[in-house]
């Protein structure tokens, strides 16, 4: 159904599973090597990112596109601190140092929201 956000395990075997919603670890890290991803229709992605331009087009109507791109663009700034909270909050320097490509690139499309 669209707008609604599922999550599920497919293992080998096979089973299919509900993940619990408090599943946020580092997905890179799962042992068993578990694929999580979300996934968009058409072009609204490009290697698993977001094209955010084309998501926010793809958008019922009623959503003001433009007061969703100033919102994404002023969550780039909270993401941008995203390294510093993972660090108070004891994460892994692994961790962290792994994910800083995509959380600046993250950043770097939702800035680009605003030009």
């Amino acid at each position: 159904m669209p707008g609604q956000l599922i999550q599920y395990l497919r293992y080998e075997n096979g089973l299919v599973t509900l993940t619990p919603l408090f599943d946020f670890a580092p997905m890179y890290l799962d042992p068993e090597g578990i694929p999580r991803a979300c996934r968009r229709e058409g072009e609204q992605e490009v290697g698993g990112c977001p094209v955010w331009e084309k998501v926010i087009a793809a958008l019922p109507g009623g959503i003001s596109r433009e007061r969703l791109k100033v919102e994404l663009t002023a969550f780039a700034g909270l993401l941008e601190q995203l390294p510093g909270i993972m660090d108070s909050a004891q994460v892994d320097r692994e961790i962290i140092t792994a994910r800083m490509p995509v959380i600046e690139q993250h950043v770097a499309q939702l800035k680009a929201l605003g030009n």
